[in-house]
């Protein structure tokens, strides 16, 4: 899983994006909670 959230990382910051930071931990989508990690990117001036 490490390096799957690796690839998709570097696969996001070479479109043009910086990472930020990652949350994990229970997320709440779809008015469900369910375990997982967000990433904050920014676009790049």
């Amino acid at each position: 899983m490490q390096s799957l959230t690796f690839d998709i990382r570097r696969e996001i910051e070479d479109s043009g994006l910086v990472f930020v930071e990652k949350y994990c931990g229970m997320i709440s989508h779809d008015n469900k909670l369910n375990e997982g990690c967000v990433f904050n990117f920014t676009k790049t001036t």
